[in-house]
């Protein structure tokens, strides 16, 4: 499903669709839009649930053909700015996540996100957990996955690596270009700036991959569901296994977020200077190209 959809999306569907239909789909806005939602998201749950895979797997992938199947030139249907001007113009329509935020959003979030958190929880064994074997074995195994989660983090220092390398080979021809009597003058000052510099630079580097590598650990509630379906529908995942990965989902859930929350607290200024961090300078102003302020 994942390798052929998008092959067939980009080179049957779309076509078809911005030649002979989205035309014809402007003149019904939201009603046309939530009549393909409906049997675009029925055809992939009925093919994953036949195929054996998630669900979840065939929404996702709706998701992505629906996202795809538009054209994107400014003239087309779904091309446009917000979704009253979708509304208003005849030939214009809302685009379909502005179909789901006006029809589905509300039910989603105070009826369905309830009942489908409700129901992974109800499926935690957790009198079952709590023997010494199980909570040493999920402990170790959150151990296990919080680490391999966290060294995602790793390529943060590994790239200042190598930027730091050839920045320093560029600062060395720099230096080589330049007068002797005035290189020797200012070698001092210059290589202690470049000192404190560069430690400023490797601490946000590796604050900036620890809170990369936090972000990475993972949450519960996909976990949980993908263990439980494991645990019941197939033979792969035993009673013990189910309770080990239970612990260590809930430990990794507790872990990554408080992580994060203690690094952003503390190291916020840090974290939002330096090459990892936020965007310094501003974005060009299309309504202002001749002022000379554009961003690098």
């Amino acid at each position: 499903m994942a390798a052929v959809t998008p092959i067939v999306t980009k080179w049957v569907f779309a076509p078809i669709f911005r030649k002979f239909i989205e035309h014809r789909f402007a003149r019904y806005d939201h009603i046309s839009n939530i009549i393909l939602m409906t049997l675009v998201l029925s055809a992939f749950i009925s093919i994953a649930g036949f195929t054996g895979t998630s669900v979840l797997f065939g929404a996702f992938l709706a998701g992505v053909f629906l996202t795809y199947i538009p054209s994107k030139h400014p003239e087309g249907p779904f091309v446009v700015l917000s979704r009253e001007e979708g509304e208003r113009e005849a030939d214009k329509s809302p685009t379909f996540i502005h179909t789901f935020e006006k029809y589905l959003l509300g039910p989603q979030q105070y009826l369905m996100e309830p009942l489908f958190f409700s129901s992974i929880g109800f499926a935690i064994p957790f009198l079952k957990l709590w023997t010494g074997e199980r909570i040493w074995k999920g402990f170790v195994f959150t151990l296990l996955m919080t680490f391999a989660k966290f060294i995602v983090g790793i390529w943060v220092p590994v790239w200042q690596l190598i930027l730091g390398v050839k920045s320093h080979e560029e600062s060395h021809e720099e230096h080589k270009t330049q007068g002797k009597p005035i290189v020797e003058k200012k070698i001092p000052s210059v290589e202690q700036s470049d000192q404190e510099k560069g430690k400023k630079m490797w601490k946000r580097a590796w604050l900036a991959a620890t809170l990369l590598g936090s972000a990475m650990v993972a949450r519960g509630e996909i976990g949980l569901l993908i263990i439980e379906i494991g645990h019941n529908e197939t033979p792969y995942v035993s009673d013990e296994g189910f309770y080990t990965g239970v612990w260590a989902i809930l430990l990794n859930t507790i872990i990554g977020p408080v992580s994060v929350g203690l690094l952003v607290r503390f190291y916020a200024h840090e974290l939002k200077g330096g090459d990892w961090g936020m965007q310094r300078t501003p974005l060009a102003n299309p309504g202002h190209g001749n002022s000379g302020h554009g961003a690098v």
